[in-house]
């Protein structure tokens, strides 16, 4: 943990990410470390986002949007806002790795938006 910590510092990642991915995945965290070092998004928890995505498909036979944000990483209930901002990079990327069609596509990102909205919506 504390060698994570030390890389995220150096990269600019906020260091509570390597405790969010030792408590997520424990020693699996070097693959997704490796996978954050391979690419170039220039937005690092967005790359992270990405790293982790790949992991839990390839990996954990995550195969849908929910499955990641609800399932895998909580990130719907916990981190909502990350949901907000990349949840369609992330319906992209699950697009890219499972060649899905325009269809399916779709359908993921209005499960996606239901269900924001669903965390969000109080019915009185």
């Amino acid at each position: 943990l504390l060698v994570l910590k030390k890389k995220f510092r150096r990269i600019g990642l906020d260091e509570s990410w390597a405790h969010y991915l030792v408590n997520t995945y424990g020693k699996q965290s070097d693959l997704i470390i490796e996978r954050f070092n391979e690419t170039d998004e220039p937005v690092l928890e967005l790359r992270l986002l990405l790293a982790e995505l790949w992991f839990a498909v390839h990996y954990e036979m995550v195969g849908s949007s929910l499955d990641f944000f609800v399932r895998r990483t909580g990130r719907l209930y916990f981190d909502i806002q990350s949901v907000r901002a990349f949840g369609k990079e992330v319906v992209s990327q699950l697009a890219d790795y499972l060649k899905w069609s325009e269809a399916k596509y779709d359908s993921e990102l209005v499960a996606l938006e239901k269900a924001l909205h669903h965390c969000v919506a109080f019915k009185q």
